[in-house]
C-alpha cells in the first residue's frame, strides 16, 4: 500500500477506527487534514445550557448537542449512520427549530410596521362565486377569511398560503384581490416566472372579465411604449390588478407573490416593494 491512512503496530488492529467521514473537498485539502481539523473543534465544543424542553429530548431519547456533533461526525457502529438516528434525528430539529424562530422573528419584526386598513364591501367577491361552477371548499372559506382579517387590521400581513397544485390558491388570492379593489386600491400579483405570470393574468381576467375588473400583465419583455401605456393605466387606476414577473415589484399595492419554488423568502423580498400586504401562495410539491 503506497499511502496507507493508518500505520500501526501488530495487534494495533483495534485503534483503526471502523468508521470515518468523507468530507467535500476541494485542491491541496485532504480527508486527513479535514479529519485532523474537525476532531480538533469537536474538542473545543463549550458545554452549552440545553435548550430542548427535558421531556422532548427523553421522548425521543436525543443525546446532548455536544455528544450528537461527534456521533455524527465520528459514528461507532451501523445504527449511527441511519437517517433516523437520535443523533441525526436532534441535528435536524435543532436545524428546523432554527430556522423556523429566525423566520418568526422576522415576522414579528415586519408586522410591527403599519399597513392599510383594508376593508372590502363583498360585492365583487359574491358575484364572483355566484358565477363559479363549484362552491369553494371549506378550507378556501377559512383561508379567505384569515386574510381579510389580516387586511382589515392596522398592522402588515405577511402569510404563507399552502396547498398542492390544483387545490384552489389562485381563487384565494383573487378574493383577496378583490378586496383592495372594492375598498378602492390595487392589487398586483407577483410570479417567479412569465410563463406562470402569463397563466395567472389569463386566469384572472377569465374570471375578472364578468365583474369589469381590468387586469394588466406586466413583465420585463413589455416594449418601452406598452410599458408605458400600461403603468399610465396603473398610475391612473384604470388598471385595478397587475399581474406579473418581479419587474412590476416596485408596486406600493397590495402584492401577492406567487412562490410556488421561492416560499417564505420571495415574502420577505417583497415587503421591499410594497407598504400594505403581502400574501405567497406556495404549492406544496
Amino acid at each position: 500500500m503506497t499511502h496507507p491512512d493508518h500505520v500501526v503496530l501488530p495487534g494495533g488492529a483495534a485503534d483503526i477506527p471502523q468508521f470515518e467521514p468523507v468530507y467535500p473537498l476541494t485542491a491541496g485539502l485532504t480527508q486527513r487534514t479535514m479529519a485532523k481539523a474537525v476532531a480538533g473543534v469537536l474538542a473545543r465544543v463549550p458545554a452549552l445550557a440545553e435548550w430542548i424542553e427535558g421531556s422532548v429530548m427523553a421522548g425521543h431519547g436525543w443525546p446532548t448537542m455536544p455528544a450528537a456533533l461527534q456521533q455524527a461526525h465520528a459514528p461507532r457502529e451501523d445504527a449511527d449512520l441511519s437517517a433516523l438516528a437520535p443523533a441525526r434525528m436532534r441535528l435536524a430539529y435543532d436545524e428546523l427549530f432554527a430556522h423556523q424562530l429566525t423566520l418568526a422573528l422576522a415576522r414579528v419584526r415586519m408586522r410591527r410596521a403599519k399597513g392599510f386598513q383594508t376593508h372590502g364591501t363583498g360585492e365583487l367577491q359574491a358575484r364572483l362565486l355566484a358565477g363559479l361552477p363549484y362552491q369553494p371548499t371549506a378550507a378556501q372559506r377559512q383561508a379567505v377569511a384569515e386574510i381579510q382579517a389580516d387586511m382589515a387590521g392596522s398592522n402588515r400581513m405577511s402569510r404563507l398560503l399552502q396547498g398542492d397544485v390544483g387545490a384552489g390558491k389562485t381563487l384565494v388570492a383573487f378574493l383577496a384581490m378583490l378586496t383592495a379593489v372594492e375598498a378602492g386600491g390595487q392589487a398586483a400579483l407577483m410570479a417567479p416566472t412569465e410563463i406562470l405570470a402569463r397563466q395567472h393574468y389569463a386566469e384572472l381576467t377569465r374570471m375578472g372579465s364578468d365583474l369589469g375588473v381590468v387586469v394588466v400583465l406586466l413583465t420585463g419583455r413589455d416594449r418601452a411604449n406598452e410599458r408605458e401605456a400600461k403603468l399610465a393605466q396603473i398610475a391612473d387606476g384604470r388598471a385595478q390588478l397587475v399581474v406579473g414577473t418581479h419587474a412590476a415589484g416596485w408596486l406600493q399595492t397590495h402584492l401577492a407573490a406567487s412562490a410556488h419554488s421561492i416560499g417564505f423568502g420571495c415574502n420577505l423580498c417583497a415587503y421591499k416593494y410594497s407598504r400594505s400586504r403581502c400574501i405567497s401562495p406556495v404549492a406544496s410539491m
